[in-house]
């Protein structure tokens, strides 16, 4: 079990239409956008949210994050 709250990237869609968010996970019911941006790739969330001062925790879907 994870210490809440804590950062992720959530993985949205598949495919070529899949998009990453930075998202904050309250608790096991919410999660807040932490930056407002979708990006293309793992990778560009993951340079924006080092830029911003944040430690990803996990990263997958809705269900995988929480």
């Amino acid at each position: 079990m994870r210490n809440y709250p804590y950062h992720a990237i959530q993985k949205v869609g598949a495919g070529k239409r899949c998009c990453y968010l930075i998202e904050k996970v309250v608790n096991d019911h919410l999660v807040m956008p932490a930056d407002s941006r979708r990006f293309r790739t793992e990778t560009a969330a993951r340079t924006a949210a080092s830029s911003l001062g944040i430690e990803i925790e996990t990263v997958g879907d809705l269900y995988e994050i929480i």
